[in-house]
């Protein structure tokens, strides 16, 4: 028997400000969350290991406005989302 690895891609929301973000970690990676300004300087980053069922949801009303590159990282892949703060 064939094992196959079911791999979705994340779920991103954004909206008033506040970013949320669903993963199914199906392939059980190490998986991290990284939020960079406009000069790819990183102002967050969060580890969430190999959990599974992997939520998270930010406020960015206070960051300054402008443009934002939310990142997803596993082991395998890495999925971005552009979000601007107004």
């Amino acid at each position: 028997m064939i094992e196959e690895k079911k791999m979705l891609e994340p779920f991103f929301f954004f909206n008033e400000n506040e970013l949320k973000m669903t993963y199914l970690n199906f392939a059980g990676e190490n998986t991290s969350l990284h939020i960079y300004d406009e000069n790819r300087n990183e102002l967050y980053a969060r580890d969430f290991n190999d959990e599974f069922n992997v939520q998270h949801g930010l406020n960015m009303t206070k960051l300054p406005k402008g443009s934002y590159e939310v990142v997803l990282s596993t082991e395998s892949n890495s999925y971005n989302y552009e979000v601007a703060v107004k």
